[in-house]
C-alpha cells in the first residue's frame, strides 16, 4: 500500500511540472494575501522546474525577497505565454523576468530586478582573432529568433547573422564551424555548455552589452508596483542584492585545457611540415628550410621556457622565506602569459604563409605562375618571416630576462671592489644610447671606499634601477635628474638611487617588486627589472632594499649591503 502512494505521490509531481503548475511558497506571514510570482519553466540558469520544484537564480532571490516585503510569496513556473496571460487576467501578480517594449507597456507596469544579464560572445577556443563587435564584419554570428542579443548584434555589428533553433543547437553550430561566433546571455550560455559537457568553447572577457531585467505586473495595479519597488531598495540597502550576484557569479565557462592548446600546437606545425615537403619549387624549397628552423626555434623556446620553470620548481624552497618571493604560481603563470602574445604571432604568421604557399602550389599545378606573381609571393613571405622572427626574439627576450629572476650566481666570485669604479661602469652601461642633455646623473661618496662583494650582480642591480628611473620616472616638464649616494655605516654600505622623476603612487608602493608587475604592461615592459633587483639584493648581496616614493616628487631606493657579502655555495643561500 505504501508504495501504491509513494508511486501516485511521484506520479502527481511529474503531471505538475509538466502542466507547470508546482508551487513553492516563501514566506510566513499571513495575514495579507500572498503575492503570486509566476515565470517561465525552461529558462535555466535564471529559473527552471527541477522534479516538480522550481530552481535557479530567482528561486534564491525570492527567498530573500519575501523578507524585505514581509509578506508571503507564491512561486509557480509555466509556459511564458500562459505566464504573461495569468498576471494580465488576474490569477497571478508578478512576472519574473519581464523586460519593457512598446508593445508590453500598453498593459503592464516595470519593476526593477536585481539581475543584470551580460551579452557575451561566444567562440571557438583556437580562435585568435574575435575580441568583440569590431571583429563581426562578415563573420557568420548565431542569434536566438529575437531578443536582445538579437538587436545589439543587427544595430551595432556589420555580422552575417545565423538564426539557432535553440542555444544547442547554436553551439553546435560553432563546433562545426557553420558558425564563428554565438551572441547570447553569458548565464544561460554557460549553463547549456557545462549541462551538455561541451568543450572547445570560450566566450570573449568582454561582454558587448549589459542589460538590466525588470519584473512586470498589472498596469493597474500601483501599489503593489510600489510595494516591490521598496522591496528592492530594502535589499539593496542591506547587502542583501550584492550577495546573491556575488554568489552566482560563479555560474562560469569550462576552458580549453592546457594539453588540449598545446595538441592544437603541435596538429598544426606537423601539418605545416608536411605541406612544406611536398613543395617541389627551389624557391619554396629554400622557404621550407626557414619555416622548418622557425618551427625549431618555437620548439628551442617552449623548451627553454619549461627549463626555467624546473629552476623555480628547484628554487621553490628558497623563495617562500622571502616575502615577495614567494609567489611562484603567479610566476609561472605570468611567464606564460607574456610568451603566449609573440608565440601566437609566430603561429598566426605561420599560418597565414601556409596559405600562400598552398596558393603558390595552385598556380604551379595550373600552369599560370608569373613571374610577378612569384616575387609578390616571395616579398610578402619575407615580410611575414621578418615579423616571425622579431616574435621569436621576443620570446626569447622575454625567458632570458625571466631567468635572472633566480640571481643563480654560483659562479661568480667574492671580490674587493672599489665602489665607486661600480657605480661608473652601471651609469655607463645605463646611459649608453642616451643624449648627453637626456638626463643628469650625480655620484656622492667616498671615493676610496671598498667592500668584498660579487661586482657583476651588483652592477646588473645599479643598471636597473637606472634603466627604472628612465624608463617610469621622465616628466615632460622637467629634465630627469638621478642622485646616487653611498656611505659607509656600522659594518653596511648604505647605497640609495634617487630620482625627481614623476614618483609612484602609494598604492604601487607595495608591488613594485613583485614579478611581471608594471603600469605599462603590453609596451615594451615586462615588469622584471625591479624584481630582479630585489633578487639579487636578498639572495645574492645579502642585503636588503626599500623604496621610498610620493606621486610627482621623484622615487628614491635604499640599499643596505654588507661590506662582506655571504659566501654562496652551489646556488642561492636564502637571507632569514
Amino acid at each position: 500500500m505504501r508504495v501504491t502512494y509513494q508511486l501516485l505521490f511521484a506520479g502527481m509531481l511529474f503531471l505538475l511540472s509538466q502542466l507547470g503548475l508546482a508551487q513553492t511558497t516563501f514566506g510566513t506571514d499571513s495575514s495579507q494575501p500572498p503575492i503570486r510570482f509566476v515565470g517561465d519553466k525552461d529558462y535555466p540558469p535564471i529559473e527552471w522546474l527541477e522534479e516538480g520544484k522550481p530552481r535557479g537564480i530567482f528561486a534564491s532571490f525570492l527567498k530573500e525577497y519575501s523578507k524585505a516585503l514581509n509578506r508571503k510569496v507564491e512561486y509557480n513556473l509555466m509556459n511564458w505565454k500562459q505566464a504573461q496571460q495569468a498576471v494580465l487576467e488576474g490569477r497571478a501578480d508578478v512576472l519574473t523576468v519581464f523586460s519593457p517594449n512598446p508593445d508590453r507597456v500598453k498593459d503592464y507596469a516595470f519593476v526593477d530586478s536585481f539581475l543584470q544579464f551580460e551579452i557575451s560572445l561566444f567562440l571557438r577556443s583556437d580562435n585568435l582573432t574575435i575580441h568583440g563587435l569590431e571583429d563581426l564584419k562578415g563573420i557568420k554570428t548565431g542569434v536566438s529568433k529575437g531578443g536582445f542579443p538579437r538587436k545589439i548584434i543587427e544595430t551595432q555589428s556589420q555580422a552575417q547573422l545565423v538564426t539557432m533553433d535553440d542555444h544547442l543547437d547554436g553551439f553546435q553550430k560553432l563546433l562545426k564551424g557553420e558558425i564563428d561566433a554565438l551572441a547570447t546571455t553569458k548565464w544561460v550560455g554557460s549553463y547549456v555548455i557545462q549541462k551538455h559537457k561541451l568543450k572547445g568553447i570560450k566566450f570573449a572577457p568582454t561582454p558587448i552589452a549589459t542589460k538590466a531585467t525588470h519584473m512586470g505586473v498589472r498596469k493597474s495595479d500601483t501599489e503593489l508596483v510600489q510595494q516591490l519597488q521598496k522591496g528592492i531598495e530594502l535589499m539593496e540597502t542591506e547587502g542583501t542584492l550584492a550577495r546573491l550576484n556575488q554568489q552566482w557569479s560563479g555560474y562560469s565557462m569550462v576552458y580549453l585545457t592546457q594539453d588540449t592548446l598545446n595538441q592544437i600546437y603541435y596538429q598544426f606545425g606537423f601539418g605545416a611540415l608536411f605541406v612544406l615537403a611536398c613543395v617541389a619549387v627551389a624557391s619554396i624549397i629554400t622557404l621550407k628550410r626557414q619555416v622548418i628552423e622557425r618551427t625549431q626555434s618555437l620548439s628551442t623556446a617552449k623548451a627553454s621556457l619549461e627549463d626555467t620553470v624546473d629552476r623555480l620548481t628547484r628554487t621553490q624552497k628558497q623563495l617562500v622565506q622571502t616575502e615577495k618571493m614567494a609567489a611562484l604560481n603567479s610566476i609561472v603563470t605570468g611567464v606564460a602569459h607574456e610568451i603566449n602574445t609573440p608565440l601566437g604571432m609566430a603561429i598566426t604568421l605561420s599560418s597565414a604563409l601556409k596559405e600562400q604557399i598552398d596558393q603558390l602550389e595552385k598556380l604551379i599545378g595550373n600552369d599560370a605562375l608569373t613571374k610577378q606573381a612569384l616575387l609578390d609571393f616571395l616579398s610578402d613571405s619575407q615580410d611575414s618571416l621578418t615579423l616571425e622572427a622579431e616574435a621569436l626574439r621576443r620570446a626569447v627576450t622575454l625567458l632570458s630576462n625571466f631567468r635572472q629572476i633566480s640571481a643563480h650566481q654560483s659562479q661568480e666570485h667574492r671580490q674587493q671592489i672599489n665602489i665607486a669604479e661600480i657605480i661608473e661602469d652601471a651609469t655607463v652601461i645605463a646611459t649608453n644610447n642616451l643624449a648627453d642633455d637626456d638626463l643628469t646623473i650625480s655620484v656622492t661618496g667616498d671615493n676610496a671606499l671598498s667592500m668584498e662583494t660579487y661586482p657583476v650582480p651588483l652592477a646588473q642591480a645599479l643598471v636597473h634601477l637606472i634603466n627604472n628611473a628612465i624608463t617610469h620616472g621622465s616628466k615632460q616638464t622637467d629634465p630627469l635628474e638621478i642622485t646616487i649616494s653611498y656611505a659607509k655605516n656600522d659594518g653596511n654600505l648604505i647605497l640609495k638611487v634617487a630620482d625627481n622623476g614623476c614618483g609612484i603612487p602609494s598604492k604601487y608602493l607595495g608591488q613594485v617588486f613583485d614579478p611581471f608587475f608594471t603600469t605599462s604592461l603590453g609596451q615594451g615592459n615586462s615588469g622584471l627589472g625591479l624584481s630582479i633587483v630585489y633578487s639579487i639584493v636578498n639572495h645574492v648581496l645579502g642585503g636588503t632594499i626599500r623604496v621610498n616614493s610620493s606621486f610627482d616628487t621623484g622615487t628614491t631606493f635604499i640599499l643596505e649591503l654588507p661590506l662582506k657579502a655571504p659566501e654562496i655555495h652551489d646556488g642561492i643561500e636564502p637571507q632569514t
